[in-house]
């Protein structure tokens, strides 16, 4: 097992990994802004879902495949 830091900003409110572990879907918080992304771990590259908009992510989950 390895554990790294996902972030070092400290502006990571919510976060959730997908079943093979593959992937972290995570909820970045800035002010009143909020967005969501997705690390694929192998890579540690970062997609953007939803871009920074007022709003509030709350329980965010996988799909129990994993594909979603």
């Amino acid at each position: 097992m390895k554990i790294s830091a996902l972030t070092t900003t400290g502006k990571i409110f919510d976060a959730a990994i997908s079943p093979d572990g593959k992937y972290v879907a995570y909820v970045v918080k800035d002010g009143d802004m909020q967005s969501l992304r997705v690390r694929q771990v192998a890579t540690t590259s970062n997609v953007p879902i939803l871009p920074p908009a007022p709003v509030r992510f709350q329980g965010i989950t996988f799909s129990r495949d994993g594909n979603f």
